[in-house]
């Protein structure tokens, strides 16, 4: 496990990443899934759950972010955990900062 750390408009967030296969704990927080390479990380994806477990363990096979970030080479997961009443507030500022290609949010290159 490594860690990073991001500055944003609520703050420090500070992530703990992992190469997958990743089992993440049963809490709620903020996740990224990356590409981990010779050049950095890079934010592929940028989400949140209550349960981070659920969301990337148990329903993984009905993740579609998760499956285009897996054809944009994906091979880590970051990490963090938050009150479950800051996550969707985390989680735009970072799809805001990061324009991660797999969000389908009207930012990222898939957008429609």
């Amino acid at each position: 496990m490594a860690t990073f750390t991001l500055r944003g408009l609520h703050g420090l967030y500070r992530f703990n990443w992992h190469w997958i296969p990743y089992l993440p704990p049963a809490i709620p927080g903020v996740y990224m899934l990356i590409r981990a390479d010779a050049k950095g990380l890079n934010a592929l994806y940028v989400g949140e759950s209550d349960d981070l477990e659920c969301r990337l363990w148990t329903d993984a096979s009905h993740h579609d972010g998760m499956k285009r970030a897996y054809r944009f080479g994906f091979n880590a997961i970051a990490v963090m955990s938050a009150p479950s009443h800051t996550l969707i507030p985390i989680e735009t500022d970072l799809r805001d900062m990061l324009n991660p290609p797999c969000n389908l949010q009207g930012k990222g290159i898939l957008a429609d």
